[in-house]
């Protein structure tokens, strides 16, 4: 669908767009706004954890998850109370953890295009890469602080394999 008309007179505390920009006409209110949203780093980064919050949700649903490499409902302890954070090695989740829902959203995708039943809350794709998620995370803080938090990490099994790739009891 495209915008076919944008009415915005009458809105005397607009303050975006400027009125030099709405006065040049309805096409540069639209590049104004275009323009605008592609350099919404907060939104971005917002679009991004929220993105990966629901792929570490799916994980734990389908269990793609190790043991070895991730934990979920880990509490950790603040000024405000104890706080419920996923524990995982990024390795983890780029090797594992997105394959396999890749994997998953490509059989779910096919079966919604033939039942033409679509969750617009159910990430499907995952279209970010290493850089961006690092970025997003190392950057954006919510209202009680930082979203990410680097530390040492001891998960509950061993990930240790022998020669040929079976799990060595510890």
């Amino acid at each position: 669908m495209e915008l076919k008309n944008l009415r915005i007179e009458g809105n005397l505390h607009l303050k975006d767009p400027p009125l030099e920009i709405i006065a040049k006409g309805a096409e540069s209110v639209v590049a104004h706004c275009r323009e605008s949203f592609l350099n919404d780093k907060q939104g971005r980064m917002r679009q991004i954890i929220r993105s990966v919050y629901g792929v570490l949700h799916q994980a734990v649903e389908f269990g793609l998850t190790d043991a070895a490499f991730f934990e979920s409902n880990v509490l950790i302890e603040n000024d405000l109370g104890k706080d419920e954070w996923f524990a995982f090695q990024l390795s983890h989740f780029w090797e594992d953890i997105i394959p396999g829902l890749q994997k998953i959203w490509q059989v779910k995708l096919a079966h919604q295009s033939e039942d033409n039943e679509a969750d617009a809350d159910t990430i499907t794709a995952f279209p970010f890469t290493e850089m961006e998620v690092l970025w997003a995370f190392s950057n954006f803080n919510d209202a009680y602080g930082p979203v990410m938090r680097r530390q040492e990490a001891n998960f509950r099994r061993c990930a240790c394999v022998d020669n040929s790739g079976r799990r060595k009891p510890w």
